[in-house]
């Protein structure tokens, strides 16, 4: 089982950790407001079990007899998406980069959702897929964990421009976005990025590695097959060979550092054989220290 009760209360330190580190701050490094304090209504909703009773229309509800939650604009809202890599590749360790990401996403979540932001997970491969609602109490964690236990990896990661272009659409109003992949992509991949630097997105990487990459325990002669379009190459794998692969992750790794750090975004990497809360704590902190 993905989330079970030792994941909850992890969840629970995190969030006293983190409110520590922010004292009532939003992820964003904006204060909170109390919401609904917006004068701009934005439009009504079909209540759902967990949205706050405070903003039902009850004169609507007296006349239909249905349920809304009036919901409004705030320039002090937040919405903090996650783009979770959803790609064959993902499915490669053990524990797989997939159920470790799936982890930072619930956590990354629970924490924007007790800080009064509003959450949203989006899974993508080839293209923008299925996301969650739109969710700022508490306890729609519960449909968030839901969704992700609900995803498989499944397809080949291409076109991250196409994703980005589709989140944008739906994202108008910029807001924080963490994307959790192995950054797998092609060369669209900082064409993407700087879309979302363009529209002014605050933007999180999450470069999640599993330890047999970075390590690779190999010798003599292997067939390599790409999880993700089934081909395959023999290599004879020696001591020169490991070197020339780790140096050329090293560089790759480099490459999508810098380019993160010259549009002003944020770098963190994941070795999924590290506790997921790690992550957290490091991630987290540097988005407190950078403010």
């Amino acid at each position: 089982m993905l989330f079970d009760l030792k994941f909850f209360k992890n969840l629970k330190l995190l969030h006293i950790i983190t409110k520590k580190h922010f004292r009532g701050e939003k992820i964003g490094h904006r204060k909170s407001p109390q919401r609904g304090a917006s004068i701009e209504f934005a439009e009504y909703k079909d209540y759902t079990p967990g949205d706050d009773l405070r903003f039902i229309d009850w004169n609507l509800y007296g006349r239909l007899e249905t349920l809304y939650i009036k919901k409004f604009h705030n320039e002090e809202e937040l919405t903090v998406s996650v783009l979770l890599d959803t790609s064959d590749s993902m499915n490669f360790g053990k524990p797989a980069k997939f159920d470790h990401a799936r982890k930072l996403a619930a956590a990354i979540s629970y924490i924007a959702m007790q800080h009064q932001d509003t959450a949203r997970v989006y899974s993508f491969a080839r293209g923008l897929d299925a996301a969650t609602e739109n969710g700022f109490r508490p306890g729609h964690i519960h449909r968030i964990m839901g969704f992700l236990e609900n995803r498989v990896s499944k397809g080949q990661s291409t076109n991250f421009e196409e994703t980005v272009t589709h989140f944008i659409l739906k994202n108008r109003r910029p807001g924080v976005v963490f994307i959790l992949t192995d950054a797998m992509f092609g060369t669209d991949l900082a064409v993407g990025l700087k879309k979302l630097f363009h529209r002014r997105f605050e933007v999180n990487l999450v470069h999640i590695l599993a330890p047999e990459e970075i390590t690779p325990d190999l010798a003599g002669l292997v067939e390599l097959s790409d999880i993700e379009d089934s081909s395959k190459v023999t290599l004879q794998i020696n001591k020169q060979a490991l070197t020339i692969y780790e140096e050329v992750l090293k560089e790759t790794i480099d490459e999508l550092r810098k380019t993160l750090i010259g549009m002003r975004m944020r770098y963190q990497q994941s070795i999924t054989s590290t506790p997921f809360e790690s992550t957290m704590l490091d991630l987290f902190s540097n988005m407190h220290h950078r403010s």
